[in-house]
């Protein structure tokens, strides 16, 4: 069998050469890379959501408005929000037009929030839809349905002039096993702006 052995001047050098692990210029200031890594990774906390208590009111500001809508028109949709009622359990919405059937559930009851909703902007507005709003137990969130027809519904589909408003109803087919704690509400969509209002049901 063959050995392998290091010359011995090769081995004395080795033996000689001070330990570099763990050394570093005294007068160097740099920090050292995982330090760099981490500073270079912070981000700033997002801004936390508007919230109130049923009952009061909380605005959904649009941080452009007024801005150019597709057609090139100034366009606000800030909106102030306040929830007045939450009826759980319901099973039946009744239409006001013979063109749309009454609505019942199908994942169990229906939530209806009652709101009355204001043009805070600068501009004439109209208030968003149920399909933007959001009802939310133990984290999950349950969005809401349009339901053509309803009396409640229809008071929202109207243009608001500037410090005008109106009183409505938001609708969400839910489980018979949710109680909501908390509204998630729009005037807008996320994707345009709208980082929304937390509203506290309980």
């Amino acid at each position: 069998m063959k050995s392998l052995s290091i010359p011995s001047l090769v081995l004395g050098a080795v033996l000689a050469m001070p330990a570099l692990t763990g050394c570093s210029d005294p007068g160097s200031d740099s920090a050292p890379p995982m330090e760099q890594s981490a500073a270079q990774s912070e981000q700033p906390a997002p801004t936390p959501m508007p919230t109130a208590k049923m009952g009061d009111p909380v605005v959904d500001q649009d941080p452009d408005g007024p801005a150019p809508d597709l057609e090139g028109t100034p366009y606000d949709w800030s909106s102030e929000f306040t929830v007045t009622k939450v009826e759980t359990g319901v099973e039946l919405i009744k239409s006001n037009t013979e063109v749309v059937e009454d609505a019942k559930p199908a994942n169990g009851q229906f939530v209806v929030l009652h709101v009355k909703v204001k043009n805070v902007g600068k501009t004439p507005n109209t208030p968003a839809t149920s399909e933007l709003q959001y009802l939310i137990q133990d984290g999950t969130r349950y969005a809401g349905i349009d339901l053509m027809g309803a009396d409640c519904r229809d008071e929202l589909d109207k243009s608001l002039q500037p410090g005008t408003s109106a009183e409505g109803c938001y609708f969400f087919d839910v489980p018979d096993a949710v109680v909501p704690q908390q509204a998630e509400l729009h005037a807008q969509w996320p994707h345009n702006g709208s980082a929304g209002v937390l509203v506290q049901l309980q």
